[in-house]
């Protein structure tokens, strides 16, 4: 059974996938990109009723520097047999509020491993996608992120393949 990412969560949401929080951090007065104020955002994965997994961000503010340490770790059974595991370790970089560089390395079960990088240059965001070819897309596109307010309005890049994503948002009545 071989899901990526991206795969997993749609499929998950369409079956019942639910990010719930581990705690309710309050979020910082002045972080409107949505960073916890104590620094610390964790959700329990779960995919048609059964916990599969976590998903913890860490986030280290030094003036207007922000790191965000990303951490994934799922793994799905049939009974008492793991048939697949994901684990995902993403460092992001931000400063002044915009996106810096980012670093990703995701390992899939059985033997799939991806290594994403990107930073901002003078001519917009350089990425190396895992298995692909290096390409710039626009300074104003972001890592898709669960944490960021500011990718519901950013084009965005998958930190696990490094591919563009074609997203869309809106806002539903009463959200």
């Amino acid at each position: 059974m071989m899901m990526d990412r991206r795969s997993l969560l749609i499929q998950g949401f369409g079956a019942g996938l639910a990010l719930s929080a581990l705690g309710v951090p309050a979020l910082a007065k002045a972080a409107g990109a949505g960073v916890p104020a104590d620094g610390r955002l964790a959700f329990q994965v779960w995919r048609q009723g059964g916990h599969i997994g976590e998903h913890a961000l860490t986030f280290q503010q030094d003036g207007d520097d922000l790191t965000v340490q990303i951490d994934v770790h799922i793994l799905i059974k049939i009974g008492p047999v793991p048939v697949m595991r994901y684990v995902q370790s993403c460092k992001e970089r931000w400063s002044g509020g915009q996106f810096q560089s980012l670093d990703a390395v995701s390992k899939q079960t059985p033997g799939r491993q991806q290594h994403t990088t990107a930073r901002r240059t003078a001519d917009g965001i350089y990425v190396e996608p895992a298995g692909g070819q290096p390409y710039t897309t626009s300074a104003d596109t972001l890592p898709m992120s669960h944490w960021n307010r500011q990718s519901m309005r950013a084009p965005l890049f998958n930190p696990q393949d490094g591919k563009l994503l074609k997203e869309t948002s809106r806002v539903l009545k009463g959200e």
